[in-house]
């Protein structure tokens, strides 16, 4: 299964060297290797044949098909968009190469139908433009077959082999139900792979912001974040309220002793500590957040604890 995974880059993680992501490689690659093996499979059945009737510039043209499908598969993941576009041209060369070398008129416009497929690859492999262009395209063999034109005539080939029309209808059959079929699959697991990543995405981001909301912006407390430096990201109202926080401190620029000269961000005890804030004491406390590499300095208002401590130690008898 591992070889199957590494062969065909079945798994979605990552890109191509060429930044391509990997399902669309793996499309590329199930195509060229489908490909390939239908042109080898019709290359070892009408070698004889073919070898019998001298029809030595149909045996190039099919062991051609056979080279550069499995070259441009070496290639596909080092050079992806050549080998998508290679793809595509090679798919018009076969349906042209049928128009040529076919004397049953008939069958040379079935074989057209090799290029109605080109705007569908292109939509997996290259998107919505190259998708459009080769829609477009296909009006040159349309407007071939509306017509009758008869290509053969070009290359003054009269004989072909006798079960041509099993290899052309059999080629499409499979081009249409095996090599097509794997890889649009490919492109819808591909694409519900990504809908579940996102799924859990926005569900963690909805329970992060939920988190935030309870812990933080709906806090009683005045609460402020700093990153690893100790400069000042974020505050809820309560801070901005009591120690006169503006939208200018969010900007990172400032240290969180700036404002209170009695924190020392790198060395503020575990347990926290009671500071002197303008009339006010605060007794603040420092939370660290591994996953966002910030803090959060948490205060509350001591000042009338500190208040009745002084009191009683001003009226205590001395010992």
């Amino acid at each position: 299964m591992n070889f199957l995974n590494n062969f065909f880059l079945l798994k979605d993680e990552g890109t191509s060297e060429n930044g391509v992501p990997n399902w669309r490689v793996s499309a590329l690659r199930i195509i060229l290797f489908s490909g390939a093996f239908l042109s080898l499979a019709v290359f070892i059945d009408t070698l004889v044949p073919l070898l019998e009737l001298h029809l030595i510039f149909t045996i190039g043209v099919t062991s051609t098909f056979l080279g550069v499908m499995l070259t441009l598969f070496w290639l596909s993941t080092r050079y992806y968009h050549f080998c998508a576009h290679s793809l595509h041209v090679m798919i018009i060369a076969a349906s042209l190469s049928c128009n040529l070398l076919l004397v049953d008129l008939s069958l040379a416009q079935v074989s057209s139908m090799f290029m109605y497929a080109s705007p569908l690859i292109a939509l997996m492999l290259l998107g919505g433009r190259a998708a459009l262009f080769y829609g477009i395209l296909n009006i040159v063999p349309f407007y071939i077959i509306l017509n009758d034109i008869d290509l053969s005539e070009l290359t003054g080939i009269n004989e072909q082999l006798p079960d041509a029309s099993l290899y052309i209808l059999g080629l499409i059959f499979l081009f249409f139900n095996i090599c097509i079929p794997l890889a649009v699959a490919r492109t819808i697991v591909a694409a519900k792979r990504l809908n579940q990543e996102t799924q859990k995405s926005n569900d963690y981001l909805k329970g992060k912001n939920s988190l935030y909301r309870v812990f933080f912006a709906e806090s009683r407390r005045p609460k402020v974040i700093v990153n690893e430096d100790g400069l000042i990201t974020d505050f809820n109202k309560q801070a901005g309220d009591i120690f006169g926080l503006d939208e200018s401190t969010r900007s990172g620029c400032q240290s969180i002793s700036n404002w209170f000269p009695d924190i020392n961000h790198a060395k503020l005890p575990t347990g926290g500590k009671i500071i002197r804030h303008e009339h006010t004491y605060q007794q603040v406390v420092r939370l660290e957040v591994p996953e966002a590499s910030s803090y959060v300095y948490e205060f509350v208002d001591c000042t009338q604890e500190k208040t009745l401590e002084s009191n009683l130690m001003r009226w205590s008898p001395p010992s």
